[in-house]
């Protein structure tokens, strides 16, 4: 969970961070907290990539619609999203939320005002996809199952990347959903693997045979 105070709430931009604060630090902020009837965030919601970080801000407001100079803490899940008082960062794919709260003062009998911040994280794009296998000397009949690989800009790999297979003629040699490749006539023909949009091939060489 991460902590900070701002004089004016922003969050994640303009803020003070207190790693060590001590009583009379914090008795303030606490105590402004009280006064928080809703909190703000800038922007509503973050939509990142695995590996993107972005900043944005959230704020408390009093019944008057004024600013109060609260400590706000956040917190998200560890695996899927990295919240640092520079920002947040994306390590996980699917949909996920920071839950921002006020921080009062020990004994209060009331409950923290909160705020969720809708986080989707999707992959980076695909920048390229490799075909992994020999397709040469094939006779007809024969068999031989490819592979790909899908990477990003950064050289990652997408786990789990399912590939569209497809021959160029498959009078020379078909291929299956997953990868499959089965040879049928003499010539030569150019097996695809694509993944969102980016194409890698492969080519294979069919004999006529003994």
């Amino acid at each position: 969970m991460t902590r900070f105070s701002a004089r004016t709430c922003l969050w994640m931009i303009c803020v003070l961070v207190l790693p060590h604060p001590g009583a009379a630090q914090l008795e303030g902020p606490l105590q402004a907290g009280l006064e928080v009837t809703a909190l703000f965030a800038e922007p509503e919601r973050l939509h990142l990539r695995v590996g993107e970080s972005a900043t944005f801000r959230v704020w408390g407001v009093d019944g008057n619609g004024e600013p109060v100079a609260a400590i706000i803490q956040a917190s998200a899940p560890r695996d899927a999203l990295e919240i640092s008082p520079e920002g947040v960062t994306g390590r996980a794919v699917g949909e996920h939320r920071i839950t921002a709260s006020v921080t009062l003062p020990p004994g209060s009998d009331r409950e923290p005002v909160t705020l969720e911040i809708p986080v989707v994280v999707e992959w980076p794009s695909v920048a390229e996809v490799e075909v992994v296998g020999e397709c040469a000397g094939l006779l007809p009949g024969e068999r031989i199952e490819l592979s790909a690989v899908a990477r990003h800009l950064d050289g990652t790999e997408r786990p789990r990347a399912g590939f569209a297979w497809t021959a160029f003629d498959d009078s020379i040699a078909s291929v299956d959903s997953t990868g499959v490749v089965s040879a049928h006539g003499r010539g030569v023909v150019t097996i695809h693997a694509e993944k969102d949009g980016v194409r890698g091939s492969v080519t294979c060489e069919v004999d006529r045979g003994p």
